[in-house]
């Protein structure tokens, strides 16, 4: 085999090609780990290798992220020691090729191959698996560490002392909501991929998948996480869907009739607000359920009942400045879920009612999506079985009472009153409101029938529901 006779740090030998050439491979192979180990190793974060491990420490992954974890341990260590090699590695090849080619030959070569095999489809591939193979060469990188622990160990310690160790990394919730946001972008992209694809012989259906087959994430998770961070930059004025003007409410002096019942049951009214002050119908202090009023539905009519003389339940009261997340832990705490939001003057030392807040309104944002309620019409809760079990009661009871109030042949007439034919024909009076709405649907949606109160006030755009 014959052989090059070169100089070699300041020595002349004569090195066989077929050794050389053994010599520049291995420092090819060597150069390029180092690379790649530098941008992969480093691109791992300590947090989510750790997340893993608790997810499950002896999947494949799992078992990975323990073995890289010991190699993360002494990072600056570590650090030198993968730029001391690839610096060795890169300065070694010039000089084998230097004994095989002239020395301006040499450095073209030199440095194609060190951009192309050394930099480029090291760093390519890596990056894209970077736990796989650091995982894979970990012996390799301890060895390595070891081997170079008189130079690269009292660097690594001085580092230590002089950067300090890498700080864990805390989003915030708007770096959270970010990461979501571009989560979902992605998620896109891929489901249009996956859609093209499905036509061809290939199929991409399957890729959304994870490793540990899992979903991607969905579109109502994602929407409910960007909600629930967003909980705490918004305050209970800004979680107000209705103002108390457009609450339906009664004086806790008014006479509980059949029209009233009529009006709660038929609007699909979870609660009517209760208010004690006549001069100011907006400053209410307690709830009525419309449950406790069905109930009356059945009572003779001659017996006078007040809104009073029925169980109401107190209302707290929170600041409007108060943030939702405070509001929505909270209400969680309230029977009922519900509070009275107000707007304090320190000032004057008074309280401005501006509306109703409860545990499903904050539940409905979360989700963006309208619940149906218990008194919902449309719904199929027991309440409404019942409701509809009033309705036939009432139907026979007012046909009954008519059919014993008429009057024979030859008798002198007796005219009904325009007002109660509704009633007298066995129909309900029409109340002239479109579908029931719940308690967050729009203003405008819902036009009960105006009641009065007990003092003959008109109650018109005073309505509560839930």
């Amino acid at each position: 085999m014959s052989g090059h006779s070169s100089t070699f740090f300041g020595l002349h030998m004569e090195v066989p090609t077929g050794l050389n050439v053994i010599f520049l491979f291995i420092l090819i192979l060597l150069a390029g780990a180092m690379a790649g180990l530098i941008l992969c190793v480093f691109s791992l974060d300590v947090n989510r290798l750790n997340g893993i491990i608790v997810q499950g420490p002896t999947t494949v992954d799992g078992v990975r992220a323990k073995k890289v974890l010991v190699v993360l341990e002494r990072p600056h260590w570590l650090l030198i020691t993968l730029l001391l090699w690839n610096d060795i590695a890169l300065e070694m090849m010039p000089l084998l090729f230097n004994m095989m080619l002239n020395p301006f030959v040499s450095i073209v070569v030199s440095t194609g191959i060190t951009l192309v095999f050394c930099e480029m489809l090291p760093q390519a591939v890596f990056i894209h698996h970077a736990l796989a193979v650091v995982a894979f060469l970990c012996p390799f990188i301890q060895v390595l560490m070891w081997l170079s622990a008189p130079i690269a160990w009292p660097i690594g310690k001085l580092l230590d002392h002089l950067v300090g160790d890498k700080e864990a990394v805390f989003f915030r919730r708007r770096d959270l909501r970010e990461v979501i946001r571009y989560q979902e972008v992605l998620h896109q992209k891929l489901r249009g991929r996956v859609s093209r694809s499905e036509t061809g012989p290939l199929s991409l259906r399957d890729s959304g998948n994870d490793e540990g087959g899992e979903e991607d994430l969905t579109k109502e998770e994602i929407t409910i996480m960007l909600n629930v961070l967003s909980l705490s930059e918004n305050t209970a004025k800004d979680m107000l869907q209705l103002g108390i003007e457009d609450m339906y409410c009664l004086h806790e002096d008014t006479v509980i009739t059949h029209e009233v019942v009529n009006t709660v049951a038929f609007q699909g009214y979870n609660f009517v607000l209760v208010y004690k002050d006549k001069k100011d119908p907006t400053n209410v202090t307690h709830a009525l359920m419309a449950k406790a009023l069905i109930l009356l539905t059945f009572r003779n009519e001659e017996d006078k009942i007040q809104v009073k003389d029925v169980p109401l339940l107190p209302l707290e009261r929170f600041d409007c400045d108060m943030f939702g997340i405070d509001v929505f832990d909270q209400l969680q705490r309230l029977s009922p879920t519900m509070a009275v939001i107000v707007e304090r003057d320190p000032l004057a030392n008074k309280e401005k009612v501006l509306g109703i807040l409860s545990l499903s309104n904050v539940t409905e944002q979360l989700h963006q999506t309208a619940f149906k309620a218990e008194m919902d019409p449309e719904s199929r809760s027991p309440m409404q079985t019942m409701l509809r079990s009033w309705k036939t009661y009432r139907r026979i009871n007012d046909k009954s009472k008519l059919d014993h109030s008429r009057p024979s042949e030859g008798s002198p007439g007796h005219r009904v009153h325009p007002a109660h034919k509704s009633i007298s024909t066995g129909r309900l009076p029409p109340l002239n409101v479109p579908p029931l709405q719940d308690f967050d649907s729009a203003p405008e949606a819902l036009e009960p029938a105006v009641p009065q109160r007990s003092d003959g006030s008109s109650m018109k755009g005073e309505r509560s529901d839930c």
